[in-house]
């Protein structure tokens, strides 16, 4: 059975996305936060409807607020392509099961996951939406072969159906597609973290944990265990690098090493705890924790492991290591500290 493996270039991914929609004979299945109309996501919009002309089932479970594009196309799909918006405010679909105040309560949860099934045979994950800067920016996506691709149909096929009693739990991935796996996830991820006992690396590009996550981190780091943070030196957000840069101070302090990565925009999201790791599209924050929807795949194998460690070598190579802070200028300073009071769950 093939191996799990990782794709780091952007073109190599662009490449494969339309080889994989060219091969689909049966099925095509997205979810993604962001599919945008750009100069890329429209030609693989165009390819998809083509599949679908040909009779492939294509489905695509886009965030409302991600994929903005998406609402203008909404009816003038062919027969054969189906597009659903997660969490869409204003429009009503027939198959949305929720009342006008689960809308209103639902609102800031978002579908974050990036997900591709073809024919349920075999299917990619990891930090890549569809849009031009996924093959610009630093990301990194994983192709699955048959039986992880079995795993991944059957969370796909739970949040098509808004199923929320029968849910699937996986053993391969962690998903949140229900409270109840959200809860659990976060239970894994924080008993993981705890136990540590030789590193943790975090590379990723919106770093905001809870309180009681940064007070755990540096006290493993003063206990001895080696933590790196891996953020991104330039920002598609910029408040979320004030936020970044915020903990600096107190975390290098404690032992944290911190870099900066300076190539591109970092997009990117990973966690190595000793000899685990967890990657796909999570961000290291508390919407990736207590609101959105994610998928992420867990592995120990050391081939991964050896192919990861040599990826964040060149990645801290092509980084500025942060070693003596500056303060945040104190208006940027009063901004993060009134975001992250108010509207912790939003960062």
């Amino acid at each position: 059975m093939p191996k799990t493996q990782f794709i780091f270039n952007g073109e190599e991914f662009s490449s494969l996305i339309f080889k994989e929609i060219d091969r689909a004979q049966k099925s095509i299945d997205i979810s993604t936060y962001i599919f945008e109309l750009d100069s890329f996501g429209l030609q693989v919009f165009k390819a998809l409807q083509q599949k679908a002309q040909q009779g492939v089932r294509v489905r695509i479970l886009a965030d409302s607020l991600g994929s903005i594009s998406l609402h203008w196309v909404l009816d003038d799909v062919p027969k054969g392509m189906e597009i659903r918006l997660y969490h869409t405010f204003y429009r009503t679909f027939p198959f949305q099961k929720d009342s006008l105040l689960e809308k209103i309560t639902n609102w800031n949860h978002r579908n974050h996951q990036k997900l591709f099934i073809f024919d349920g045979e075999k299917s990619i994950t990891g930090s890549r939406n569809i849009h031009k800067k996924a093959i610009q920016w630093h990301e990194t996506s994983l192709i699955h072969f048959k039986e992880e691709t079995k795993d991944l149909k059957k969370i796909f096929e739970n949040l098509w159906s808004q199923e929320k009693l029968n849910v699937y739990q996986s053993k391969i991935f962690l998903s949140s597609h229900s409270p109840l796996l959200r809860k659990q996830r976060n239970l894994k991820l924080k008993n993981w973290i705890t136990s540590a006992q030789k590193r943790i690396t975090i590379l990723t590009p919106y770093f905001s944990p809870s309180l009681s996550m940064r007070r755990r981190l540096k006290k493993l780091a003063k206990q001895g265990v080696k933590i790196t943070l891996i953020v991104p030196r330039f920002s598609d957000v910029n408040l979320s690098r004030w936020i970044n840069q915020s903990y600096y101070k107190s975390f290098i302090r404690s032992g944290i090493s911190i870099y900066e990565y300076k190539e591109k925009i970092l997009h990117s999201k990973l966690i190595l705890i000793d000899d685990l790791l967890i990657l796909g599209s999570s961000n290291f924050n508390q919407r990736s924790l207590r609101q959105d929807l994610e998928i992420d795949y867990i592995t120990s194998d050391p081939e991964h492991l050896i192919t990861i460690e040599k990826k964040l070598s060149e990645d801290i190579e092509h980084s500025v290591q942060i070693k003596d802070p500056k303060r945040l200028f104190f208006l940027k300073k009063i901004w993060v500290d009134f975001v992250e009071t108010f509207f912790k769950r939003w960062t």
